[in-house]
């Protein structure tokens, strides 16, 4: 027995006139993507989740392509929160974002909480060309109120031309290696939102 495997796509275009086009917003499963209003020369996609999850098993992927002149702004419709299912294997949720020189994206989803007895590898990678530029916004709440959170295990990778200017992995929940911080001097601190270009 095996999770669902569910794909959405969107790909943004320059409409010529000043406004982004949306020739590809495509999905399937759990995942929904519904074109909301804009402001003017932008293109607005909602992410909608049409079925609980993602449970243990499911593998879903969303990918962004962001052209030349476009812009485009993604969010959801409520939270994403990872559950336990009734297969005993990690969740997986991929993100892959594509900005292209003259392009932007502004990634916003709500929060992903993860529930007791979840397991969920989220993996968000995002490429930019040189002059493209990138809101992105990732927030995890761990477990829900009075409960302990499930396994949640976080990849971050931006690339710009094609070099890695971040690559963080984070674990946390049950079986996550324990985590530390140095002195205060050598603290990371990393905004919610990112802004790259």
């Amino acid at each position: 027995m095996s999770g669902v495997h569910a794909t959405a796509r969107i790909r943004a275009r320059a409409d010529g006139r000043g406004g982004t086009a949306l020739p590809v917003l495509e999905s399937d499963g759990p995942l929904a993507l519904r074109r909301t209003r804009g402001d003017v020369g932008e293109a607005r996609v909602m992410l909608v989740g049409a079925m609980s999850g993602p449970l243990g098993g499911d593998r879903f992927t969303v990918t962004a392509d962001v052209a030349d002149g476009a812009r485009l702004r993604v969010g959801s419709a409520a939270a994403t929160i990872a559950l336990p299912g009734q297969v005993e294997d990690e969740a997986r949720y991929t993100v892959r974002l594509d900005i292209a020189e003259g392009g932007e994206l502004h990634w916003l989803p709500e929060p992903l909480i993860s529930a007791r007895g979840s397991d969920l590898y989220v993996a968000t990678h995002a490429d930019l060309a040189p002059g493209a530029r990138l809101v992105l916004r990732e927030e995890q709440v761990l477990g829900r109120a009075g409960e302990e959170p499930g396994r949640l295990t976080g990849r971050l990778v931006v690339r710009i031309g094609g070099r890695a200017v971040l690559d963080q992995e984070l674990a946390c929940g049950p079986g996550a290696p324990p985590a530390g911080t140095g002195p205060p001097s050598s603290r990371a601190i990393v905004p919610s939102d990112n802004w790259w270009s």
